[in-house]
């Protein structure tokens, strides 16, 4: 009941605009340094993947599709001799498997073949 005492009260009900405190308003603000630390982080990590760890990737791959032990070139050439569907794989692979070049040993192979017969 004293709550309500309290609220019925006029003299805390009126008050003048020269009893209250001024008004502070709350704008936006930016640290500069703290700007440059997120940036920081956000940018540092992105370069390093991105100039070190994607070219890395990217060689790795290309020594992988020529080399006859490389893994995509033995996944490549097994792709390239199924009879079976494999028709999204293939449309997926398709560059690559017009650039995929026989094992050398075939080719050398066939080089002595060709000789023989002129």
């Amino acid at each position: 009941t004293s709550g309500v005492a309290m609220l019925a009260d006029p003299a805390l009900a009126t008050s003048s605009a020269a009893d209250l405190p001024p008004a502070t308003s709350f704008e936006p603000q930016g640290d500069p340094l703290q700007a440059a630390i997120l940036f920081s982080v956000v940018a540092l990590p992105f370069a390093y993947w991105w100039y070190i760890s994607v070219p890395e990737a990217r060689l790795a791959l290309a020594k992988d599709k020529r080399l006859k032990e490389g893994e995509a070139k033995r996944y490549l050439d097994e792709l390239a001799d199924d009879p079976s569907g494999r028709k999204a794989e293939r449309w997926f692979f398709a560059k690559w498997l017009r650039q995929n070049k026989p094992s050398r040993p075939a080719a050398a192979k066939a080089a002595p073949e060709d000789e023989a017969v002129a």
